[in-house]
């Protein structure tokens, strides 16, 4: 830095600090700037600017009469745009109460200039003005948290709005969304699950009482009659009539126990069965397959094997079994050239879901074995098997 003077302009071409003769002097009297550093065997000069309003944005030059050195531009961050909610993965407007998932997803629009800035939108979600965090059977996506996604619907969804707040990052606040109330058809009183395999057969289990007269009739998720029965004075009045489906072995028509063995469900028959009495839903059981998990894959850790050393490998695999949420446990099991693998030796596996799979005192014959696993879905499904993995050790320098 010379003897040249150098001068700070605002955006507004309003010089607001210069250097003469290795000082600095302010000017105009330093109406956007409070202190600035110069270190002049290094060259180095910085300044604090005030606080800024709108207009007082836009570049700063550090110029002599005649070049510009630097330019610095300083931009507002602007205020998000108010989001909106909307429901991704609803194909209809009215809701079962046993819908799982409902993701919910928020969207706000950057009002920062320049665009493309590449600022990241994060978002806060709300339920009746109490703020949602992920647990129970609420999830929200990593990082922005932009969907919220909601495994369980309850009948309070419909008068207990969901809304949100976009935040620029390290920047401003939006309005709050307007509210967003799940339409929800909550005619079930009661709501019972089961998984099944595919052309497995199942029960659907209830018991009525048998004092009123009234006929109960079983409706499939297409809403066809699959099983009626008649009760008058306090008795049953047979037959039953059944329809893909006939009784359990827990049935007891006289004392009301309505157990039906379903007939093999496959696919189209899934979903919501309901025991309905004159237009009245008494209890509902929704019966859901098993899809199959999705194809392992195979992590190490550490990355480097030494000899001699301790490797454990995770066998990672997802549930494609609907509604998600559902706490479907994985179950892994592991191969060594294409031999099954049971704890022995060096070989140890973790406890509950077998998911990793640890070598100690590792050896240079280990890197011939060819590992693989296999996901398998509490009471579902197998995956198909991974791809082989194959671990290289390294020697110790040394030995």
């Amino acid at each position: 830095m010379g003897e040249t003077p150098i001068k700070v302009y605002s955006p507004a071409n309003i010089p607001i600090l210069q250097v003469i003769n290795k000082t600095l002097t302010f000017e105009n009297p330093c109406e956007n700037c409070t202190s600035a550093e110069l270190n002049f065997s290094t060259g180095f000069l910085a300044i604090t600017l005030y606080p800024l309003a709108n207009g007082d944005e836009g570049t700063f030059q550090f110029r002599t009469e005649q070049i510009v050195l630097h330019c610095v531009t300083v931009y507002l961050y602007g205020k998000p745009s108010k989001p909106t909610i909307k429901v991704n993965n609803a194909n209809k407007a009215l809701l079962e109460c046993d819908t799982l998932p409902v993701i919910l997803s928020c969207s706000s629009w950057s009002t920062t200039a320049p665009s493309g800035h590449g600022l990241q939108m994060l978002y806060t979600w709300l339920q009746n003005e109490d703020v949602i965090t992920t647990g129970g059977r609420f999830e929200l996506a990593s990082i922005s948290s932009n969907t919220l996604t909601i495994s369980e619907v309850y009948s309070n969804d419909t008068t207990h709005p969901f809304t949100c707040v976009a935040t620029e990052q390290g920047a401003n606040l939006s309005d709050y969304s307007n509210g967003y109330s799940l339409q929800i058809n909550c005619e079930c009183p009661t709501i019972e699950r089961a998984f099944i395999r595919r052309g497995e057969q199942t029960v659907l289990n209830f018991t009525t009482s048998t004092v009123e007269d009234r006929t109960i009739s079983v409706y499939t998720p297409r809403n066809g009659l699959i099983f009626q029965v008649n009760y008058a004075s306090s008795k049953f009045y047979g037959p039953p009539w059944f329809r893909n489906c006939t009784e359990a072995p827990t049935t007891n028509f006289t004392t009301g126990v309505l157990d039906l063995l379903l007939y093999p469900v496959t696919y189209g028959f899934e979903g919501t069965y309901k025991y309905i009495t004159d237009k009245t839903v008494l209890h509902c059981i929704s019966v859901h397959l098993y899809g199959e998990p999705t194809k392992p894959s195979i992590q190490i850790h550490p990355s480097m094997v030494l000899e001699g050393g301790t490797v454990t490998l995770s066998c990672n695999s997802f549930s494609t079994t609907i509604p998600s949420g559902q706490n479907l446990k994985i179950v892994y099991s592991w191969k060594i050239n294409d031999n099954k693998i049971s704890p022995f030796d060096r070989f140890s596996l973790s406890i509950d879901t077998f998911n990793k799979l640890t070598i100690s005192n590792v050896q240079k014959r280990d890197m011939t074995y060819s590992f693989s696993c296999i996901a398998t879905e509490d009471g579902g499904d197998s995956s198909v098997e991974s791809n082989s993995y194959a671990i290289e050790v390294q020697e110790i320098q040394g030995r």
